[in-house]
């Protein structure tokens, strides 16, 4: 591949539930072009032989967020406290997450992006935190549904040093193995999918980031949302902690890791 080329990033999208619309936050979109990529919008009805074509394409595949996963994708019944799902995202993400590790492409998931990559991989969520994660007693009571805006921070994850994650951050200037993360989730990582392991922990004992250690290329989830958190005008650490999770990104999409 040319290095002068940006790389072609694949990206989920939500659809509205009261009409025939497909729609992303612009901010997923601009982070994506800050950080080198091309970004481009991936609808649902696609056959395996699209999902194979867009592969083979894309230089790398993001998973963004969005609504919760059908709980019948990882073999459970849906418990009280279980958000809407929608069938046709779940089964071309699922397809299309499957197709991607399988040549080794670059992924990246979001919040329903890290949870979407486990799911697909053989994983476990919990369904809804408030009501079955039960946090060490000497834990402190985090919420993962932050009542404050996006472009806010609530509280820290502890990163694994020598991780994908830890090495991304490093490479955009973070010294430090704790980063302030915001939050918006009910659900995350429950039993981690085979090859998978977890390299970030809130305080409270959750999930806050995967990896699988053996792939041959950028393969990483987070449960915050980074992309609140890329302007360039920000100058906080956990922006400058955002923007190189996106410039890794790209940058493994473009050259490879």
């Amino acid at each position: 591949m040319s290095t002068e080329r940006k790389p072609l990033i694949g990206m989920t999208i939500s659809r509205l539930d009261d009409r025939p619309a497909y729609f992303m936050r612009e901010n997923y979109a601009d982070s994506v072009l800050q950080g080198g990529g091309i970004p481009v919008l991936l609808p649902y009805r696609l056959t395996d032989g699209d999902i194979a074509e867009i592969v083979a394409a894309m230089d790398g595949i993001l998973f963004t967020g969005g609504n919760d996963i059908e709980t019948v994708r990882f073999g459970e019944q849906t418990l009280v406290g279980c958000g809407e799902s929608d069938a046709d995202r779940d089964e071309m993400e699922i397809r299309l997450c499957r197709a991607a590790v399988q040549v080794g492409k670059p992924i990246f998931g979001i919040c329903r992006g890290i949870q979407l990559m486990n799911v697909a991989l053989g994983g476990t969520l919990w369904q809804d935190l408030p009501s079955q994660f039960r946090a060490r007693s000497d834990a402190p009571k985090l919420t993962h549904q932050q009542p404050s805006a996006g472009r806010t921070v609530s509280h820290m994850v502890q990163i694994k040093e020598g991780s994908l994650l830890d090495k991304t951050l490093k490479a955009g200037g973070e010294t430090r193995s704790r980063i302030w993360v915001n939050t918006f989730h009910h659900q995350a990582v429950r039993t981690l999918a085979p090859g998978c392991e977890a390299v970030a922990y809130s305080q409270d004992g959750v999930i806050e980031a995967i990896e699988m250690p053996s792939y041959r290329n950028f393969f990483l989830g987070v449960q915050w949302h980074p992309e609140y958190l890329t302007p360039e005008s920000a100058a906080e650490d956990w922006n400058r902690a955002a923007r190189s999770l996106f410039k890794g990104f790209a940058e493994a999409a473009a050259h490879g890791i």
